[in-house]
């Protein structure tokens, strides 16, 4: 049995599963496609230490949505790649991957979690007091206990409520390019894409949000698998070190109380409670109960999510639209697919 990642080479050639020899249950994994193509999915990818355990592509995404669905996925749908498979605006699961490049600008001495953001986009980035502003730190911002609302004003102090907030997230993204020097789709390149083969991510603006989140990430299954991998490897693509294994540590562990299922700009399976991120109501017990309860994930409101269990040794990435029952359904989806692991 291998006991190690074994990663695509960078002409996207990636090993498979052997059903038969290592004892898979295909007939789960074809139920987990199954399921996937009914709840509009446009992509689902799974992998086992690396190596393809199911793959699926759909087309008819849009063909269950009322016209308000239809249309809010169309903004979300980019082109395909050159092989024809979708190519998606992700959503919050972008925020999984600031998070790491945050991790590799501090890593590179460039940023500090604890200095405030006012060091980075001067005084005046947000609607709150100079006083009150110059308490907000970048670990605010990841942990979304900013105090600030969607429009950037003042709700409380830096550190005691939290708030989910996609506005005051993106200021990250003006940080790093602010302390690198480097514009987004550069710095994604040279400090993640090109060293592990992500050939289809890259920025775009969200010229259709009238909200301040002015950016998104485009992205493919098989480039957020990649990702994933990365993840999984405690931040080394084979021999080369990205991101520092104490850097994610720290992303990948609770940020504060007020909700234990949220790191920095990752979520957290397995905890006590979690807060839902629009209705702020706290739900006790575990975000995705019949996922592995060690995952790490990253998800949106089209329900495209991101997950990687280092305990199975698994890494899922689910691409299109939403769902009218996403828990259920990924409930579903995450037994079928632990039942198909081999005894």
């Amino acid at each position: 049995m291998r006991d190690v990642i074994e990663f695509p080479s960078p002409a996207d050639q990636w090993a498979a599963i052997e059903f038969e020899s290592e004892g898979w249950k295909k007939n789960r994994l074809d139920e987990v496609l199954e399921l996937a193509g009914r709840v509009g999915t446009s992509a689902l990818l799974i992998l086992h230490r690396g190596r393809i355990a199911a793959e699926g592509y759909w087309n008819d995404v849009a063909a269950g949505l009322d016209t308000e669905g239809r249309e809010r996925f169309a903004r979300f749908n980019l082109a395909p790649d050159r092989s024809g498979r979708p190519v998606e605006d992700v959503g919050a699961v972008q925020n999984c991957m600031t998070a790491t490049l945050l991790a590799i600008a501090r890593d590179r001495g460039i940023i500090d979690f604890n200095h405030p953001v006012q060091e980075h986009l001067g005084p005046g980035w947000s609607s709150a007091s100079l006083d009150q502003e110059r308490e907000i730190a970048i670990w605010h911002l990841m942990s979304m206990t900013s105090g600030l609302d969607d429009q950037l004003r003042f709700v409380a102090p830096a550190g005691v409520e939290w708030l989910y907030n996609p506005s005051a997230y993106q200021q990250l993204i003006r940080v790093l390019t602010r302390s690198s020097g480097l514009d987004p789709d550069a710095m994604l390149r040279d400090w993640l894409g090109d060293r592990i083969g992500m050939a289809s991510t890259r920025w775009v603006a969200r010229d259709w949000s009238g909200s301040g989140t002015f950016i998104g990430l485009a992205s493919t299954a098989r480039d957020l698998g990649r990702f994933a991998l990365l993840i999984q490897n405690r931040g080394r693509w084979e021999n080369e070190v990205v991101v520092s294994a104490d850097a994610l540590d720290e992303l990948l562990n609770p940020s504060q109380t007020m909700n234990p299922a949220y790191g920095l700009l990752w979520w957290l399976n397995g905890r006590e409670a979690f807060v839902m991120p629009a209705s702020q109501a706290r739900v006790t017990g575990p975000l995705l109960p019949a996922a592995p309860q060690d995952a790490v994930l990253g998800f949106d409101t089209l329900n495209r999510q991101l997950a990687i269990s280092w305990e199975q040794e698994l890494s899922l990435v689910r691409l299109g639209a939403g769902i009218a029952e996403p828990a259920e359904a990924f409930d579903t989806i995450w037994t079928h697919l632990l039942a198909a692991l081999p005894d």
